[in-house]
């Protein structure tokens, strides 16, 4: 269930602390310095994954492999310190190849979803997810911003590829739609049954996108973008993004 609060966690102490870093999901794309902040956000990733799925399926010790983690190019992460407190999972797919339209996560859509994209002249899309937030950062103990700012700092790295725009499905009972709607997204299709939940399918398109509507969020989003740090080893993987531009 989704609540309302009015508080929001960048106007304590500790944010002014918080740092923004750019990942790869496979740790052999990391540059070693920051091998730890990539165990770091794959811990994250795991714990929180592995309750959501316990959750959603019902299952005692439900099956959660790393395949689905390291399957996707980056994660973008707020970190306090050398912990990550809250991160998305993203990745760039090219619609022109049948390679993609008949993956798992792209076959996972509708059908009229993925050609209305197509037929509107899209071919690049970056796409988001498993959004983690750490336990003891979450709205109900410290007032909304994690979320909210995680979501920003994917917008603005749509912003800074190649991208012609964002799809993601979103969690509709934490009210997860409401947040990406918040940065100018639309509605493809609402209160979509996914793993038994309603989900909304969106796509922000690049041109599209707005500053975040919720008070307190994009001065933060902002701060933390500009100071990014990006942890990637330059490599062809990321052959057709542009690079990070900071602070766009």
């Amino acid at each position: 269930m989704f609540i309302e609060n009015t508080d929001c966690l960048f106007d304590l102490e500790e944010a002014k602390q918080m740092q923004c870093y750019l990942l790869p999901c496979r740790g052999q794309h990391c540059q070693p310095q920051y091998a730890d902040h990539y165990r770091s956000a794959y811990h994250l990733w795991k714990t929180q994954m592995g309750h959501a799925l316990k959750y959603e399926s019902k299952l005692v010790e439900p099956e959660l492999r790393s395949d689905d983690f390291f399957r996707q190019k980056e994660l973008i992460a707020i970190f306090l310190k050398e912990e990550a407190i809250g991160l998305m999972v993203l990745d760039w797919l090219d619609l022109s190849f049948a390679s993609t339209l008949e993956s798992s996560y792209i076959q996972g859509y509708p059908a009229s979803i993925i050609q209305g994209l197509i037929a509107s002249g899209y071919q690049q899309i970056m796409t988001m997810g498993n959004l983690c937030v750490h336990p003891q950062w979450r709205r109900s103990l410290v007032g909304s911003g994690l979320s909210e700012a995680v979501i920003g700092l994917s917008v603005k790295r749509l912003l800074s590829s190649n991208a012609q725009g964002l799809l993601t499905y979103t969690r509709n009972e934490r009210g997860i739609h409401r947040l990406v709607y918040s940065f100018g997204g639309i509605p493809l299709m609402r209160d979509h049954i996914s793993h038994g939940m309603a989900s909304d399918i969106i796509f922000t398109q690049r041109d599209h996108v707005i500053p975040c509507t919720i008070p307190g969020i994009q001065p933060a989003v902002d701060r933390l973008y500009a100071h990014c740090i990006d942890t990637q080893i330059d490599n062809a993987y990321f052959h057709w993004e542009s690079e990070l531009a900071l602070g766009v």
